[in-house]
Order: C-alpha cells, then structure tokens, then sequence
C-alpha cells in the first residue's frame, strides 16, 4: 500500500537541520523531524513506514488514496444557525474621534445626532425576540459607538434581562465594551450589582492612548478612561482592558502588556487588530505580521502574570483541548446585531452602511429564516476552494467577513490577515514546543 505526506502540512525550521510539523487532520497534530528525513519524505508516495509509524499515528503519512478534502467535507454539518449572541448597539455615535475608527467618526460629526440613540421600544422588543429565538448559554453585548451615551437605556435594558431570566434556568451572560470616560459611581456599582463584564478600550500609557483616542476636538482621552476603569476595579466589577494594535503602540506592546500588569491589574486583556476602513485610509495600520509578532510578546507577559488575553488564547485553548476552531466571529450564524432603529443583521461592522440588514424587530413578522442570516451561516473556510489545502484551516476560524468585503468586495473571499496571524501562531507554538522539548 502506497503512503504519501499529507497535503495540509506546516513546517518551520526550529534549530539547525530540525523542523516542526504541524496538520489540522483528525486532531492538531505536532511532530519535529531532521530535514534529511523530511526531504526523504516528500517524494510523491512510499510502501516502506517501518521507523515512522509515529509520523502515521499523528497523519502527517496517509494512506495514498486518503481525501483530505472528504475529510473536512464531514465537519460541514458544525455550521448551524443557532443563535446565542445579542449586540445591542445602543448609539452608533460617540464621545470621542479615535483615528483608527472604522466607523470614521471624527469624519462624520452627524453620528453623534439624537436621532441615532436607540428608543426603548427598540430595545424592548429586542430583548423579547432574542428570549425567543436564542439557544441556551446567552449572552447580550451592549455595544456603539460608545454605549453609555444611552445611559437610560441601558439600564432598563439590563433591568428587563435580569427579569426575563428569571422565568429561565439558565442567566443571560451581559458584557458591554465601553470607551470608559463616561462611567461614574453609581453606573460602576450598577454593573457589579448585575454582573456586567465591561472592557474599557485603553490602548497603553498615556502619551501611547492619546495618540489615537482623542475626543471630538482632538484632546487625549486616557484619563477619562483611566478614571472609569478605576472605579470599576474599585468596586469589585470584572474590568478587563480592550487593546487595538497599531502604529502607536505595535513597537511598545510588550511594554504595554507590563503596563498593564504593573499598574492597572486587569482580570483580562484582549488585543484587537485593525477593521479595514472602508471609506479612507488608516494612518494607524501596521501589518499583520507586524502585529501578530508584537501580540505574541505581550501575550507572553500576560501569560507568565496570570492574566488571561483573549486574542491568542481563542486559538491555543482549542489545540490544548483538541477542539477545531472553526468560526472565529460569532456573525456566522450564532448571533444577531440591532440597530438603535430596530433593523436587524449578523455583523455591527456593516451597521453604518445598512448592508445585510434587513427585517425590524418592531416588525411582528420579524425572523432569522432568510437568505441573508443563511449566507453568513455558510460563511467559512470550509466552503472556500482556496482553503482545502490549507494547514490552520481548522484553526483560523474564518477571519473577517467585513475585511473580506472592504477588500475584495464578497465576505466569502478570504480575509489574507487572519491566514498569516494564524501560521504565526502556529509557528510560535512549534518554538515552545520545542524549547520545552530541549529542556525536558
């Protein structure tokens, strides 16, 4: 019987004549082997494995006439519309101008117009249709802009959450992801009484935060931030940080990552990278290459301080449970986004333009049973032609849909940042491996 490497195979040289293996096939799979062996191997097909059954047991060897495409064919049936995620987005206008904004703000000063506050018979009937469409394990995120411009709103939204779950057996996780200069003492012991996990977008020290999040006439906006982060901490409320990388901070993220450990004690960080801007360009734009490398550096302080960062830890908790990754944003069928009116889509990213929302919850024949929420469903790396050969296919979780629009105009393209975040990464995992294997 003929054996072959299998075709969804990542290498990188760890030290000198050794590489490290790695393959999504029926596992995450990690193997290290001496270059003479690996350039053995790729010949197009082999009948002797004696000395490699390692290499078979872990299926970087296959049987030749083995489908890796039928292989990933068989976990389609993991894209469901199940739905368990709310983003109320209260406002879509804000109290500050943060340059890297993809929805533009500081471009576009009629965001922040009366008009565009969400009413409470919105989020009343909101709140009524996600209890009656979602799944267990819940969750509501209040979202922007910035979302405390709606203080009143969102109070009585949580109020009627807190009720409704009481005729459940499961509580509705709430979250909100605030830019923090608005927050005072009674919203703090608000959002500890309730449970609330907020991250407050704090992007590093001062002279780093200001450069980008200034408000709308240009002053810094750190102290603002600084003073609604800590009172939330004060207070007891889960208060993690919100961190976009950029030109501003990419050079100084380890730095920052101590900055946050030393002073400010977070429960968790989350690094977030850039939205493409679809109407101008970015002045705080670096490379994904650049930024993955940056993250990995800080994630590494925030690791060895016990403090958990989302942004690596989606991927690595997946390949220490042997768990696929297979969505990476819950837009692709397991959540629903309301605008302050009331229209309904699958991404907060297309809420300015309106694109993909359609349906109004003050709309009694509301539903999710169309052509639009059943696209973004089938949104994946697993039905994208390009991606079968692809080593992390089952890691990268799908990217950006909204990336993949601004940039090549369809969200079934591929989002290119996600691919090489995710190659980075694994890169990375094969050099702690293989440090720890020299010193065990």
């Amino acid at each position: 019987m003929n054996y072959r490497l299998v075709s969804t195979l990542y290498k990188k040289e760890v030290a000198t004549g050794m590489l490290g293996l790695y393959n999504p096939i029926k596992g995450h799979n990690f193997a290290f082997v001496s270059e003479n062996l690996f350039k053995k191997l790729q010949n197009n097909s082999f009948n002797d494995i004696s000395g490699l059954e390692g290499l078979v047991q872990k299926n970087f060897i296959v049987q030749k006439d083995f489908s890796e495409e039928n292989y990933f064919e068989s976990l389609k049936n993991n894209l469901k519309k199940e739905i368990h995620l709310m983003y109320l987005l209260l406002t879509q206008g804000c109290n500050l101008a943060c340059g890297y904004c993809f929805e533009n703000i500081c471009e576009r000063a009629e965001l922040n117009k009366e008009e565009e506050i969400m009413p409470w018979e919105v989020a009343d009937k909101a709140i009524d249709h996600f209890f009656n469409i979602a799944l267990p394990e819940r969750k509501v995120i209040f979202y922007g802009g910035e979302p405390l411009m709606n203080k009143e709103v969102f109070l009585d939204s949580v109020k009627k959450i807190k009720e409704k779950d009481n005729n459940y057996k499961d509580k509705t996780n709430l979250s909100m992801v605030t830019n923090g200069t608005l927050i005072d003492y009674e919203l703090a012991k608000f959002i500890k009484d309730n449970n609330i996990n907020v991250a407050v977008s704090i992007d590093g020290p001062e002279e780093i935060h200001n450069q980008a999040r200034r408000n709308l006439v240009g002053n810094g906006s750190y102290y603002g931030a600084l003073k609604g982060y800590n009172l939330l901490k004060d207070i007891g409320a889960v208060h993690a940080i919100s961190c976009t990388v950029g030109k501003h901070n990419v050079n100084h993220l380890e730095e920052v990552a101590r900055f946050f450990v030393n002073e400010l004690k977070p429960s968790s960080v989350g690094f977030n990278f850039m939205i493409t801007r679809e109407l101008s360009g970015n002045n705080f734009e670096c490379s994904i290459e650049e930024a993955t490398d940056a993250v990995l550096k800080a994630f590494e302080v925030l690791r060895d301080n016990g403090i958990y960062e989302d942004r690596i830890l989606r991927r690595l908790e997946p390949v220490t449970e042997d768990k696929f990754h297979l969505k990476d944003c819950a837009a692709y069928g397991n959540q629903i986004v309301v605008r302050y009116d009331g229209m309904v889509g699958p991404c907060h990213a297309f809420s300015r333009s309106q694109i993909y929302f359609e349906g109004n919850v003050l709309d009694p024949r509301f539903g999710i049973d169309n052509e639009t929420f059943d696209s973004w469903t089938k949104r994946s790396q697993l039905n994208n032609l390009e991606c079968k050969n692809c080593p992390v296919i089952l890691l990268c979780g799908g990217g950006c849909a909204y990336n993949s629009y601004v940039n090549k105009g369809d969200i079934n393209e591929i989002d290119t940042n996600i691919c090489g975040h995710t190659k980075k990464l694994i890169g990375w995992i094969l050099d702690e491996t293989w440090k720890t294997k020299k010193l065990n």
